[in-house]
């Protein structure tokens, strides 16, 4: 995909390209500055790319806009933590679901879908009701963390949305994807962080300057190369 403003401006992405196989964890490396968030919002329907193409389960896809691309199944956590603080957790769970999944649900299932949510990532016991300006900054991602995987999403995008947990959180949070990958369902995350990229990724994509120059099996690097 290439993406740019205008010709006297630099392109964000040269011909950047991403393969994620069905099941597989994979972490897109850089600096900042690189492209990374730029290829995730061209996934996630946020940007649209000058030039380029999208294949989405081995057939030509485009995402004009955020809703395509989840109900496609692609969810995406951004770094920004996005919650309305005034309303409470639950609401905020489901925040932008109304017109996707929400209005199929009572609220004995709403409370059942959410606290399973963030039961999967390790903040039990929170009660739903409380505002979310009362949390932590921590609990507060987990929370929007909780709202892309109530979603039937296929594809999970982390965009640096471990950089507000702790450890203990943060292998909450790992020990999901590992499950879910045997599902099938994909990751595709962020983190300047080399040894959470160890630690969880099979594959490392690496992006400099808006072009992918490495694409290699975890296994077969380490975090200092």
């Amino acid at each position: 995909s290439d993406v740019c403003s205008s010709d006297l401006e630099t392109r964000a992405l040269v011909s950047a390209s991403l393969a994620v196989k069905p099941g597989e964890i994979h972490a897109l490396a850089g600096e900042n500055g690189s492209g990374k968030s730029t290829l995730i919002k061209i996934l996630s329907g946020v940007l649209q790319a000058d030039s380029g193409e999208i294949r989405w389960a081995g057939k030509l896809a485009r995402f004009p806009n955020p809703a395509s691309a989840q109900s496609a199944g692609i969810s995406t956590v951004f770094q920004e933590t996005l919650v309305v603080p005034e309303l409470s957790t639950r609401d905020n769970i489901f925040l932008g679901t109304d017109g996707l999944i929400r209005h199929r649900r009572s609220g004995r299932d709403e409370k059942l879908v959410a606290t399973q949510a963030l039961n999967a990532l390790g903040l039990e016991g929170l009660d739903l009701n409380r505002a979310l300006w009362t949390l932590s900054l921590a609990e507060r991602q987990i929370v929007t963390i909780a709202r892309a995987i109530i979603r039937p999403w296929r594809l999970l995008i982390l965009d640096e949305a471990t950089s507000a947990l702790d450890a203990t959180q943060r292998e909450q949070l790992f020990a999901y994807l590992r499950r879910v990958r045997t599902e099938g369902r994909s990751v595709v995350f962020t983190s300047h962080r080399m040894d959470e990229v160890a630690n969880l990724a099979e594959t490392v994509s690496v992006l400099r300057l808006g072009e992918i120059v490495a694409r290699v099996p975890m296994a077969e690097t380490s975090p200092r190369q």
